[in-house]
């Protein structure tokens, strides 16, 4: 009697575990965000000098405006 069951209850175990197999495909990354701390690409920015000169330049986080501190300035010099 055993015999008969073993076949059939590894069919169900086998039905249930395919079935809750997650397909990853390009729309997954529509519905999730990605979890990285640095980013891959890098952004225009302007980056704003303290006498308010500007220059444009490419960083790695996107952000619109840099304002460069004076005395960052000072301790580069």
């Amino acid at each position: 009697m055993l015999s008969p069951s073993v076949p059939s209850l590894s069919l169900i175990l086998r039905g249930i575990a395919t079935s809750a197999r997650c397909d990853i495909n390009c729309h997954r990354t529509s519905i999730a965000r990605i979890g990285r701390l640095t980013y891959t690409r890098t952004y225009p920015v302007v980056l704003v000098q303290s006498d308010g000169s500007t220059i444009n330049i490419r960083y790695h986080e996107p952000r619109k405006i840099i304002k460069v501190l004076e005395y960052i300035v000072k301790i580069m010099l």
